[in-house]
């Protein structure tokens, strides 16, 4: 199996948790992504058949991470995140998929099997950061 960065905290746990060879899951994520329109038409055609390694060099990856994301949200055997660092992860991927929602609808939209309380407290976190580096305005958070 190839190595995935631990940065791809959706991909690493999609791979882990979902039943299948890795073409199979590459292009169960492939067509994913491009369906929700996180892979362009050109990136679908070309990433389909490719293997994880070459997908994991490619532009193309984060498409590929909200993609896991998403499917890993459908998994009733995925609980969630359970470390701080995670849920940084997790909620900066489902901020992307859900980003016509306010913080506080996101959080609604986990999955209910989720940390509710952890989510919360990740999702204060990675705002006052955002807030922190200009990428939001006070009137975006919670």
């Amino acid at each position: 199996m190839t190595q995935i960065p631990s940065d791809l905290y959706a991909i690493n746990h999609w791979f882990t948790q979902a039943q299948g060879d890795e073409p199979l899951l590459v292009r169960v994520l492939a067509d994913t992504a491009g369906l929700k329109g996180w892979l362009s038409r050109e990136w679908h055609d070309k990433l389909t058949g490719a293997s994880l390694e070459e997908i994991l060099a490619t532009d193309a990856i984060q498409g590929f991470e909200l993609a896991a994301t998403h499917l890993l949200s459908q998994m009733p055997q995925f609980t969630g995140p359970t470390t701080e660092q995670e849920w940084h992860h997790w909620l900066s991927a489902w901020q992307n998929i859900h980003k016509q929602k306010s913080a506080a609808e996101q959080l609604d939209l986990l999955p209910e099997r989720f940390d509710q309380k952890a989510a919360e407290l990740a999702m204060e976190k990675l705002l006052q950061t955002k807030q922190n580096n200009g990428e939001i305005s006070i009137i975006q958070s919670l």
